[in-house]
């Protein structure tokens, strides 16, 4: 099954299809009310059984776009409005086809999701089958909305990279809090699909380009990078590979790639956050210059790894590369905002005594000592990544001295053996910083 053209939507009918979608309450939550079963990547919604037959405006709209749905011309125009429909159709939004017989059944083209308030098109990833499908272009998933929290600190960047972008999810998304946006992908039909839904959410300050890897941004730097790469192994035959899904033989050599050139692209205190699944024979060592924090999340994919972000920064001298494992019940629940607290306190475990001693620890509330058995563990609130953790008495005393203590000076030895022997139940504290005599959290410091 060949896929059709990408449509091409002028800025004006882009902004009245969005204009639309909003004056019929087109939202999340609508979507969510409208529809049951599984929102995946692979199929159309499925209506309950009150939108397939409901007849108001806002319901027909979510059947053609959400559903898949070929609706009678009239119908389908009376919903949009006259002259939007004109335009759809003219532009190949809407395309007309023969269903038992009759061919006055319009379908929409693509794949349409709401994420954050964008309405972002891509194709149906209906086949997996080689050929004519082997460049489809993928929409946002779950991984997307990890990626996003995981990147999105709400501080405003300068320049921003989107690294194989696909339907340009990421790079939309952070056009808000960017002076500009780059987005590159290797697949000319992605970037098609980019441009549509630049242009149906009125989005001017994403940059899209054509190319492999760095290969379209070569000379230039970025504070931030953010980066998706297709992380499944190829099959035996690597001429039934998918653009959109597979990474390599062993499914992550793309994000190899990625991780050796990417120090030259960041700016001195740029940050890249690149999601991949390892695969358990990579022995991962972070190039030189970079540190590499890896946080993966403690439940197995169909291929036996597991997913990873890696937040990768500029680090003077060799390499240096830090795994932390996240439960799977919080692995929805990492942010950008938990992943500074964490950075720190793994900083805070290298740096002098100096800098340690200056340091304020103060475990968060809902912090839960368990004594099962002879055994002690620590349980830790949602959100902090740590789930549970074994301890001993002596640590348990340890963590309350730290906690309770006014003179930071003095718990000093006590700070070092925890950095040392500890390293996860010091990321399990709320890690402070004394400024004149009052303390702020480490993520909310001032620039």
């Amino acid at each position: 099954m060949s896929l059709i053209p990408v449509p091409v939507l002028d800025a004006e009918s882009g902004k009245m299809l969005c204009d639309r979608f909003r004056q019929l309450g087109i939202t999340r939550d609508f979507l969510r009310q409208l529809s049951e079963g599984e929102d995946n990547l692979r199929s159309p919604l499925q209506p309950t059984r009150e939108a397939l037959f409901r007849d108001d405006a806002s319901a027909v709209v979510f059947r053609l776009f959400f559903c898949g749905k070929s609706l009678p011309k009239e119908e389908a125009a009376q919903a949009l409005t006259a002259p939007l429909w004109n335009r759809l159709a003219q532009q190949r939004l809407l395309q007309v086809n023969e269903q038992n017989g009759v061919r006055d059944r319009w379908p929409a083209t693509c794949h349409l999701r709401t994420v954050r308030g964008l309405y972002l098109f891509s194709d149906y990833l209906v086949s997996n089958g080689p050929g004519a499908t082997a460049d489809a272009v993928m929409g946002a998933g779950q991984t997307t909305t990890l990626l996003y929290h995981a990147s999105e600190t709400g501080h405003r960047k300068k320049r921003v990279l989107d690294l194989g972008c696909g339907a340009g999810s990421l790079a939309l998304l952070f056009h808000s809090s960017a002076d500009h946006v780059v987005a590159t992908d290797i697949n000319a039909r992605a970037i098609a699909f980019c441009e549509l839904n630049a242009s149906v959410n009125g989005i001017g300050n994403v940059e899209f380009r054509v190319g492999s890897l760095f290969e379209p941004v070569a000379g230039e730097q970025f504070d931030l990078i953010i980066s998706q790469p297709p992380y499944y192994p190829a099959p035996g035959d690597l001429t039934d590979s998918l653009v959109y899904l597979h990474g390599g033989t062993l499914g992550d050599e793309l994000a190899l790639q990625i991780l050796q050139d990417i120090e030259r692209y960041l700016t001195q205190d740029g940050q890249a956050v690149v999601f991949t699944s390892w695969a358990t024979s990579r022995i991962k060592t972070a190039p030189e210059g970079l540190r590499v924090f890896e946080l993966t999340a403690n439940q197995s994919e169909v291929t036996s790894t597991h997913q990873s972000i890696n937040v990768i920064e500029r680090h003077a001298g060799e390499g240096r590369w830090t795994t932390f494992p996240v439960p799977a019940d919080d692995w929805a629940r990492v942010s950008a905002a938990r992943i500074a607290e964490l950075l720190a306190c793994h900083r805070l475990a290298e740096a002098s005594d100096e800098d340690l001693l200056k340091s304020t620890l103060r475990l968060p509330e809902g912090v839960d000592v368990i004594r099962e058995a002879g055994d002690v563990f620590l349980r830790f609130p949602p959100g902090l990544l740590i789930g549970w953790a074994p301890v001993d008495e002596n640590v348990v005393r340890l963590l309350e001295f730290i906690h309770s203590s006014r003179n930071v000076a003095v718990t000093g030895n006590a700070k070092r053996y925890l950095a040392t022997a500890c390293p996860v139940i010091l990321c399990g504290f709320l890690l402070l910083k004394t400024f004149a005599g009052e303390t702020k959290p480490m993520q909310e410091e001032e620039e």
